[in-house]
């Protein structure tokens, strides 16, 4: 197939963009009517980094609530930035899912400059651009409200820089400024970057820049130092909660996370992700491939795919790849990348049958990428419709009738977010207490029932399955289950059901009866209990 030339360059870039918006819009519709005229994310997280964001402009307090900091963000610039945002404009929940809008095409024209420096075929930078949009997929990562379009940008912004510095050798210690500027804003807007980072230096000691590579390191690290600084000085721990908790960090010490690096039999969470095995499979092969090639294109290539692979190697030992794909979204990015440069060298190739068969071997290999991104983009209306059935209804019966209480809480974010109250997280994201006893294992139900007292915890609205509470020994048997609240076809809470306690015994009666006169106001698909 010949190369397609368009009068303008950019028409790929514009199409793709205007293919990306339009899944977007009609997503939003159909999220918009089934969530009775309301914008919900897909997340409760989106709305953990909007809380600590609105009471740190309103308050000067990083924290979930005003009342206390606490240190749960793993993308300290995400947050900082909406704060930023709304000391200037005033607390806004549209905010993240406009941020992601423009991220995810800020990051659709990076990609566009890396395959034109890489002189990429027109065809395969159609198809690459469309397979970044969906297949990492942006689609999807805008209605979390997270920092992940942001991370997936400043990622490509790395890949760029790196590569004008391996082009222009004349140049390259000014794109390495550029290089380090976009490090730093990148293990910012999410600490798993250091996976990447991590790669980057890996492959500057193959180069013998043992200066650079030096530099790279320690540019990396600073975001989480003076984060962790901070979190210290706060009477906090270095490392975020959400990285304690989430993570394979141990204990959260350094020493625990090289424990954790050379303990072998605890890898293979990627095998659940087979499109991360795919690309794993083709960037290993395409490194074979390229191996004798001598230019710049193919050198980059292969520095870029020494990367993937660190990242992906990483991110399995101490994180996860998480649900919407969102935790590895930066991986993909990256690898689909670096996918469509190795394929445009291999391919202008002149022996035509190895050609074919390598051209279909990359078809097949991306087909659960296809699956994965139609299931994922045919999903929001339906995950945003969880969020609406559960965190949004606790929020308004929390509003209604207990605003500043002392509420316990799981999930957090949305309660938080819409509302004024001292909030006790028995889960520990935003309740230091909580995560010191889960790190000392030590947290059981009788740490829980003097949590609770200690704070004077009236209600609590939480999942108290096995999964949650049944690994500590349950929550205490004194507390009264006033009502349960259930939804259908969840696949983005927790739990289906949360359960909701009087833990003052003296809330008991009060509180079923606002159960029943709030339940006339829960969505219809909701199934309600209330307990006698």
């Amino acid at each position: 197939m010949r190369n397609i030339n368009f009068r303008n360059p950019y028409i790929p870039l514009i199409t793709v963009s205007v293919l990306f918006l339009s899944v977007i819009a009609v997503a939003a519709i159909f999220s918009y009517e089934i969530n009775d005229g309301n914008f919900i994310y897909a997340l409760d997280d989106a709305y953990i980094h909007t809380s600590i964001a609105k009471n740190f402009s309103q308050h000067g307090v990083w924290g979930v609530t005003k009342y206390e900091f606490t240190n749960c963000s793993s993308s300290p610039l995400w947050t900082f930035l909406l704060g930023l945002i709304y000391f200037i404009t005033g607390t806004n929940q549209y905010i993240p899912f406009f941020l992601n809008i423009l991220f995810s095409l800020s990051a659709l024209t990076t990609g566009y400059k890396i395959l034109e420096l890489l002189n990429t075929k027109n065809r395969i930078i159609v198809f690459s651009l469309a397979a970044l949009t969906f297949f990492t997929p942006f689609t999807s990562l805008v209605f979390t409200g997270l920092e992940h379009s942001m991370q997936v940008f400043l990622l490509l912004l790395t890949v760029y820089f790196f590569s004008l510095q391996t082009i222009f050798k004349d140049n390259e210690r000014k794109y390495f400024l550029f290089f380090l500027i976009t490090v730093m804003l990148m293990t910012a807007a999410r600490y798993e970057c250091l996976f990447i980072s991590a790669g980057y230096i890996i492959v500057m000691l193959t180069r013998k820049k043992f200066v650079y590579a030096l530099i790279t390191a320690v540019i990396s690290i600073i975001p989480a130092v003076i984060t962790g600084f901070v979190s210290i000085q706060n009477g906090s721990q270095f490392f975020p909660s959400s990285i304690i908790i989430k993570g394979n960090t141990g204990t959260g010490d350094v020493f625990s996370m090289l424990i954790a690096l050379i303990d072998f039999g605890n890898y293979g969470s990627v095998q659940k992700h087979i499109q991360f095995i795919s690309l794993l499979s083709l960037l290993t092969a395409n490194l074979i491939l390229l191996r004798k090639d001598k230019s710049s294109r193919a050198e980059i290539v292969r520095y870029l795919t020494i990367v993937f692979i660190t990242g992906v190697i990483l991110q399995d030992r101490f994180a996860s790849f998480g649900s919407l794909s969102r935790y590895g979204a930066f991986l993909a990015a990256l690898g689909l990348i670096v996918l469509a440069a190795g394929y445009s060298i291999i391919t202008n190739g002149d022996k035509k049958r190895f050609i074919y068969i390598y051209k279909a071997v990359v078809l097949i290999i991306l087909i659960p990428f296809y699956f994965i991104s139609v299931r994922a983009v045919k999903n929001i209306p339906v995950i945003t419709s969880n969020i609406y059935g559960q965190q949004i209804q606790m929020s308004k019966f929390i509003g209604k009738y207990y605003v500043n209480s002392v509420i316990g809480l799981n999930d957090i974010g949305a309660v938080n977010f819409f509302n004024d109250i001292k909030c006790i997280d028995f889960w520990g994201l935003a309740n230091k207490d909580v995560l010191n006893l889960r790190k000392e294992n030590k947290y059981n139900t009788e740490e829980i029932r003097n949590i609770a007292d200690n704070n004077n915890v009236r209600i609590a609205l939480l999942y108290d399955t096995n999964e949650w509470f049944g690994k500590f020994g349950g929550l205490p048997t004194e507390w009264k289950k006033s009502g349960e609240w259930t939804i259908p076809k969840n696949l983005a809470c927790g739990s289906p059901t949360v359960s909701i306690y009087a833990v003052d015994t003296t809330e008991y009666l009060r509180l079923k009866e606002n159960l029943k006169e709030f339940s006339k106001e829960l969505p219809q698909e909701v199934e309600v209990r209330i307990f006698e």
